[in-house]
């Protein structure tokens, strides 16, 4: 009976820690001062259920400029991206011309992709700012052909030096119905 009792006891203070640990980690993300949602990855499918009629595209938009680890940003993020069903990359340079290192990781990744350019015009921050407006034009005009057989889509501004949980965009999202927000601080 001593041994059944001690077996037990051990088996709460693990579940007890355990739950805490999960409470301080929730807890620890909430407040993160983070500029992107920030969720430990543990298990996912990026696989929609079988009846899951009201499919939506997903457009990510990810303004890019030069810098030294602008290759291994985009490669990170075009690795979770590529887990997300119905997604079109809409990545806009910041410089006069695309850059071909850049084309070729896009190609690299098999996702469907747009690669734009436009140089910051005078009076908007060096942030993307202005690269993310141009991208939305080039969303307005070319929606249809975007989105092809699906009917809906939703836009996320993703910059390339964040990292992504593939959960963001597959349960978070793509369940968006009219407007959806995030904001870690």
């Amino acid at each position: 009976m001593r041994f059944v009792l001690q077996n037990v006891r051990r088996h709460l203070m693990k579940t007890m820690f355990a739950t805490l640990f999960c409470v301080v980690t929730i807890t620890l993300m909430q407040f993160t001062k983070q500029s992107q949602l920030i969720i430990d990855i543990t298990s996912y499918s990026s696989t929609p259920p079988a009846n899951y009629e009201n499919r939506k595209l997903i457009i990510v938009i990810t303004p890019t400029y030069r810098r030294p680890t602008r290759m291994a940003d985009m490669t990170r993020m075009g690795n979770t991206l590529s887990h997300v069903k119905d997604l079109h990359w809409v990545v806009i340079e910041d410089g006069q011309a695309i850059v071909p290192q850049v084309e070729r990781l896009l190609q690299r990744t098999g996702l469907s992709y747009t690669y734009l350019n436009a140089k910051t015009a005078d009076g908007y921050p060096k942030r993307g700012w202005y690269q993310r407006t141009i991208a939305l034009r080039f969303i307005r005009v070319h929606a249809k052909e975007m989105l092809g057989d699906l009917t809906k889509g939703v836009v996320y501004f993703g910059d390339d030096d964040n990292s992504y949980d593939v959960r963001l965009f597959t349960e978070y999202i793509r369940n968006v119905k009219k407007l959806g927000v995030w904001a870690c601080w």
